[in-house]
């Protein structure tokens, strides 16, 4: 399990099959371990965006939410008119992109989902699962925006 903490602007890419991440324009470093817990520290929502299409392969390759004030995606379309594809690959009983909650936790507040396109190829749902959002996602929460 890998942990990010920042604010501003955390981008995202696939680079040749391993995803990557920088924080406010700062050089890319590989993911060394799945699920994320992605946290802000800031005052303003941290946005966290797709930049390229990303392809996850393992039942593991999800976000936690970690902390109130979290965009994933962004509120605008590509250039192109297109969504970042996040395609989930040959993966049995995939749990969900995003965890914010559990059935004995509460989700955290003013978590957003923005634009992005999830698509399967020959995977799987866990059981009361989603593609986006986790079981339980949102459990207690407050100010969700689910628009993809």
């Amino acid at each position: 399990m890998s942990s990010i903490t920042g604010s501003g602007t955390l981008s995202l890419r696939d680079n040749g099959g391993t995803v990557e991440y920088n924080l406010n324009n700062t050089s890319w470093s590989a993911v060394s371990a799945w699920p994320i817990i992605i946290v802000n520290d800031g005052i303003n929502t941290l946005k966290v965006l797709f930049t390229t299409d990303i392809t996850l392969t393992t039942s593991s390759q999800y976000f936690i939410c970690g902390s109130d004030s979290i965009q994933f995606g962004d509120t605008v379309l590509n250039a192109d008119g297109s969504r970042p594809i996040i395609a989930i690959n040959g993966v049995g009983s995939y749990p969900g992109l995003i965890q914010n909650g559990t059935d004995v936790t509460n989700g955290y507040t003013n978590i957003s989902i923005y634009n992005l396109n999830i698509v399967s190829l020959t995977s799987s749902l866990l059981n009361n699962g989603g593609w986006i959002g986790q079981t339980r996602f949102a459990n207690g929460a407050t100010d969700i925006v689910p628009e993809l």
